[in-house]
């Protein structure tokens, strides 16, 4: 009886894991949850680390969003230039990787 009511109240975890797979396989999605990393360097070790397995198109959204954020804060043309060439270098990739 005990193990009756837990799955009554208990969330499936098949379900949870699901839903979050289809929510986070969307680009927006994955952009609104990267914009809570609010540290360049942070999201562009994670690109670095999406590169590495070869998950060009979550690398190319991370260092748009490094961009983004140093653009927003007034950094200079000089600081922005590698991640901004580090971008286009993994959209290069994703699109490539799209291709083949």
């Amino acid at each position: 009886m005990i193990v009756s009511v837990l799955k009554i109240f208990l969330p499936d975890i098949n379900n949870i894991r699901k839903e979050w797979k289809e929510f986070s396989s969307k680009r927006e999605n994955q952009a609104l949850m990267y914009s809570f990393i609010q540290n360049p360097v942070a999201l562009t070790i994670s690109g670095e680390r999406d590169i590495e397995r070869k998950n060009y198109d979550e690398a190319s959204l991370k260092f748009e969003l490094a961009v983004g954020l140093l653009e927003m804060h007034g950094a200079s043309p000089t600081a922005i230039q590698p991640y901004q060439d580090r971008f286009l270098a993994a959209k290069k990739l994703a699109e490539h990787s799209a291709i083949n």
